[in-house]
Order: C-alpha cells, then sequence, then structure tokens
C-alpha cells in the first residue's frame, strides 16, 4: 500500500506541477499579448500624433502662403497707385507750364 500511495503522489504532484506550468504559461502568454495590445496602441497614438503634427504644419504653411499672397497683392495695389499718383501730378505739372 506504501508503493501504491507514492505512485499516487507522485501522479498528483506531476499533474500538479503540469497545471501549474500551464498556468504560468497562460499568464507568460496573456502577459505578452497585453504587452504587444499596449505597445500597438502606443504605437497608434504616436502615428496619430505624427499626422495631426504633419496636418498642423501644412496648415500653417498654407496660411503662411496666403498671407504671403496678399501681402504681395497689396504691394503691387500700392506701386499701382503710386505710379497713377506720380503720372497725376506730372500732368498737372505739364499743364502748369503749358
Amino acid at each position: 500500500m506504501t508503493s501504491t500511495f507514492k505512485f499516487t503522489h507522485r501522479f498528483f504532484k506531476t499533474e500538479t506541477e503540469a497545471e501549474t506550468e500551464a498556468e504560468a504559461e497562460a499568464g507568460a502568454e496573456a502577459e505578452a499579448e497585453a504587452e504587444a495590445e499596449a505597445e500597438a496602441e502606443a504605437e497608434a497614438v504616436r502615428a496619430e500624433a505624427e499626422a495631426e503634427a504633419v496636418r498642423a504644419e501644412a496648415e500653417a504653411e498654407a496660411v503662411r502662403a496666403e498671407a504671403e499672397a496678399e501681402a504681395e497683392v497689396m504691394r503691387a495695389e500700392a506701386e499701382v497707385e503710386a505710379e497713377a499718383e506720380a503720372e497725376a501730378a506730372w500732368r498737372l505739372e505739364f499743364r502748369k507750364r503749358v
């Protein structure tokens, strides 16, 4: 009876160790999956932040380009107006002489 007890004890001990190892492996796999999921989520957040930065930069560039275009138009209008005033002054002076 002692040998049967020893066999049974060893069998259950081995089975318990196997269950413990399986639980440990399952825990490790779950932890690895959770870590991979967290890394993927962090990567998605980083990618979204980069995309937002690119959009903001493009928007800022568009605003700068629009401001430069408006400034160029204003310079051109001022130049045309100055030329018209100079021509009007020249004609007035010419009429005074004639």
